[in-house]
């Protein structure tokens, strides 16, 4: 069952999605995990761009709003000047899952309060993306108030945005008040979990964000495996990691890296950020 609202497949195509509303749709099971796109599910056909357009209420297993998957063909070319809120699912993507999907832009959007909720390892309560999706430009977005809380064991990460893919850029971005809660397992990333090259990630605030975990780290961003070009005129503020097993230590209250090199890395502000083992 997927596409509480529209249903995509085979080559099919929407140019435009415009000055819309999708409110409380929604996809559910009485067992089982295949049920996607609470609002718009897409696979093998493009949608070429979201403008002016409201995702409100909307849930489902995977991407609570949209769901977009495709071999080997599918694009998403823009969001703009649009508002995804209160959207959710239980695994990957709260408000927006893809994957092998090419995005252009996603600017002048909102992404606040949309949540992942339930007893798996969970991933970006706004946006989940696979590795094989890249993104061309992330810009003029807030994220707040999106996050995990997971009963599970495993691992939990991307409170707001996980990407795996190649990005263009980041820039003129907040994330606020965005957060991880798995304190059975591991969790990472109270806002943005990356490991994909970057080549510019300039004037973003990350204020507030936070992860609570048995197993904790990074309480704004984690970098895996990254490059990143230019990252520069950056804040990071009142971030936070609380870990609620003395066994096992807190790391990076604001900005975890691995494995990640910066050809630039200037004019970046760390305040009041911290760690507490409990």
């Amino acid at each position: 069952s997927h596409g509480g609202a529209i249903y995509l497949i085979t080559a099919s195509a929407i140019d435009v999605i415009k000055d819309s509303l999708f409110d409380g749709n929604s996809v559910s099971l009485a067992s089982g995990t295949d049920y996607c796109g609470g609002a718009i599910y897409s696979n093998s056909s493009s949608i070429g761009s979201v403008i002016g357009t409201t995702f409100t209420n909307n849930s489902a297993y995977n991407g609570g709003a949209i769901y977009m998957s495709t071999t080997p063909a599918n694009t998403l070319l823009n969001i703009i000047d649009s508002t995804f809120t209160e959207n959710t699912a239980m695994q990957y993507g709260g408000a927006i899952r893809l994957y092998n999907v090419d995005v252009g832009d996603i600017t002048g959007t909102d992404f606040i309060n949309n949540t992942i909720s339930g007893a798996v390892k969970a991933s970006g309560a706004a946006i989940y993306a696979t590795d094989n999706t890249p993104i061309n430009n992330i810009s003029d977005v807030t994220f707040e108030n999106n996050g995990i809380v997971s009963s599970s064991t495993d691992s939990s990460a991307g409170g707001a945005v996980y990407v795996g893919g190649v990005i263009g850029s980041i820039t003129n971005t907040t994330f606020k008040s965005n957060y991880v809660n798995a304190a059975l397992g591991s969790g990472s990333s109270g806002a943005l979990r990356l490991s994909g090259s970057v080549d510019e990630m300039s004037n973003l605030t990350f204020d507030g964000n936070y992860v609570i975990a048995k197993n904790g780290d990074a309480g704004a961003a984690t970098f895996v495996s990254e490059t990143v070009g230019d990252f520069s005129h950056n804040i990071f503020k009142n971030n936070y990691v609380l870990s609620t097993g003395i066994n096992n230590p807190a790391l990076a209250g604001a900005l975890y890296l691995e494995s990640t090199s910066f050809d630039n890395f200037s004019d970046v502000q760390f305040e009041n950020n911290y760690l507490h083992v409990t």
